[in-house]
């Protein structure tokens, strides 16, 4: 029985209690902004973001999301960066950025997707650079905005640690949107870590452009899981495309020019570590690991072509072949392995009247390239529902890699087949296949390691993979200095320094000011008692022929958290030291 007492006094308490929650909701509950339309001026999104329109950031503008953010998208709604406008979404490992469905029940096609155009080159106007911009500029399908130019490092701003979820919304019979639509973007502009999944077209389409991407995960989406055309030129490396049961078509669906075979630039993309999972149980007609077609030219290296309905690869188009019989077209050093029920490869049939091809792609791939292989790679899992895609002891996918190019954006060190080492998963704890993040263990011992700079860091919980600092863009005529290092398994004390050319070493505070060093015991920690991932800038970009002539240094060293730097010894102390170059 209930005391009169606690009757009496409930309503009051309970009007108390209710207010006092509601005012610990409105203190606790992330920020809330609504959006569609123009954006016109430099902004910036956290906490939850309603996106209820198409949503076009103008040049120059600028849009930064925090890390965390999550975008909830609405029916016909889609993000647009005008070319010249920049998008500046840099997530972590532990938190994400966000772009999904605003749907109590997501599913593919709900939104658009996100649509970046650049000035980059194009083939599809038919006028070779150097031009005017009006003759060069292409008009995007579906509404995604006018793209292309005569500037191959165009920057477009930056993309890491986000995910891309339930996009591709149908605009017609012939337009779709994309996940991650490419149109015309430079090769300044930074992609990795990003996770398109679920989408109801493409994951991934270049059209066009320069970009370079790295860590790419496409998941469950409808159409080609990787896709370019219109004279795109570019690299990748670390990338999985993923098929569900219900639908899929393509790994990779690589063309040239449609209208033009041999439209110039002619499409050309150098990928390395890749891992294309098909799935025999969809009710479709097509699906080929790799589709080259329409005169494009590939490179694609130590890389992973597994379970596709129609074909492991299938050469398309006469052009295409002219491409492969003059080595512009390079299929080598993959494990290739149960496609077509076991068969890997169909019979070429003439897709242009009145062509033969003078060679099978079954005989390019196994007699004309000399070291694909032809057996199981033994991954942990190939279940589409619970995959793990790292190579299992004994892999053959562990030995016969080839050297990637020694040209400052590729990882040189990854000696394995596939996007995968047999240790380190880079899509578990932010991506939708779950998992937590893997972590770097805290030094026991000395370790030292040397490594070539590269645009920008390679993060990696194994020290002998991991590459924390790097200079930007040498090549272009720029510098900059930027440092990122993987989460640790306990607490660290980072340092930071530049050495000169006249042999004075400097070190960087928390702050990023440099010190000159005259005592050890005496340098600042960068962080310390770190244990998340860090990525940031710590010197912004400058011109590098402001720099004096000489040889530079760039130095990481990570000891456990509390270590006394006066007492330190490099012969004995537990470090982690890592270590490159730069000669200007």
């Amino acid at each position: 029985m209930v005391s009169k007492g606690l009757l009496r006094g409930y309503p009051f308490k309970g009007l108390v209690l209710s207010i006092v929650l509601c005012l610990l909701w409105l203190v606790q509950a992330p920020a809330q902004t609504r959006v569609g339309g123009i954006i016109a001026e430099d902004t910036t999104w956290e906490g939850e973001v309603f996106l209820e329109a198409n949503t076009i950031v103008k040049a120059p503008c600028v849009l930064t999301i925090k890390p965390g953010t999550k975008i909830y998208c609405q029916p016909r709604s889609a993000l647009i960066i005008d070319r010249g406008a920049k998008i500046i979404a840099i997530g972590t490992p532990e938190e994400p950025i966000v772009f999904t469905s605003a749907s109590e029940n997501p599913a593919r096609g709900d939104w658009g997707g996100i649509s970046i155009n650049g000035y980059g080159t194009t083939n599809a106007t038919g006028v070779l650079c150097p031009a005017p911009i009006e003759d060069v500029t292409v008009v995007g399908e579906a509404g995604m905005g006018e793209y292309g130019g005569c500037d191959p490092h165009d920057s477009s701003g930056i993309l890491r640690y986000v995910r891309i979820e339930y996009g591709g919304f149908r605009i017609d019979g012939e337009n779709e949107w994309n996940g991650l639509t490419l149109q015309g973007v430079g090769d300044e502009t930074i992609i990795e870590y990003v996770q398109i999944d679920h989408n109801d077209d493409d994951g991934i389409e270049f059209f066009g452009g320069n970009a370079n991407v790295r860590n790419i995960l496409v998941t469950y989406c409808t159409d080609d899981q990787y896709d370019w055309t219109n004279g795109y030129q570019g690299k990748g490396q670390f990338i999985v495309g993923l098929l569900a049961n219900d639908a899929g078509r393509r790994g990779i669906e690589a063309d040239n020019l449609k209208a033009d075979n041999d439209a110039q630039p002619i499409s050309k993309a150098d990928l390395y570590n890749m891992t294309l999972i098909g799935n025999n149980q969809i009710p479709e007609e097509e699906g080929e690991g790799v589709l080259p077609r329409r005169g494009t030219r590939l490179n694609l290296q130590n890389s992973i072509i597994y379970g596709f309905l129609e074909a492991a690869v299938d050469i398309d188009n006469e052009a295409t072949f002219a491409r492969a019989q003059n080595g512009e077209l390079i299929i080598d050093h993959n494990i290739i392995y149960n496609n077509l029920g076991g068969e890997n490869f169909n019979p070429d049939e003439s897709d242009e009247k009145g062509y033969t091809p003078p060679f099978t792609t079954k005989e390019f791939v196994t007699q004309m390239m000399q070291n694909n292989r032809l057996v199981d790679p033994l991954l942990n899992s190939t279940d589409w529902q619970n995959p793990d895609l790292r190579p299992s002891a004994g892999s053959p996918a562990l030995s016969g890699a080839a050297n990637p190019p020694q040209d400052r954006f590729f990882v040189g060190n990854a000696d394995f087949i596939g996007a995968f080492d047999s240790q380190y998963d880079w899509t578990k704890g932010w991506t939708t296949l779950g998992g937590e993040l893997a972590k770097m263990p805290v030094p026991t011992a000395p370790n030292t390691y040397i490594y070539s700079p590269q645009n920008y860091p390679y993060t990696h919980p194994n020290p002998k993979l991991a590459r924390p600092m790097s200079d930007g863009f040498v090549e272009h005529g720029k510098a900059s200095v930027k440092v990122g290092l993987h989460t640790f398994s306990a607490p660290v004390d980072i340092y930071l320094g530049i050495s000169l050319p006249d042999g004075s070493l400097y070190s960087i505070d928390e702050n990023n000011q440099f010190h000159l060093v005259t005592d050890l015991a005496l340098v600042s920690a960068w962080r310390k008692n770190q244990t998340h991932s860090v990525y940031e800038e710590i010197l912004p970009e400058f011109n590098k022929s402001a720099l004096s002539p000489g040889t530079y240094w760039g130095w990481v060293l990570v000891v456990p958290t509390g270590t006394n730097m006066a007492s330190f010894d490099f012969n004995s102390s537990p470090y982690y030291l890592w270590g490159f170059s730069e000669t200007f």
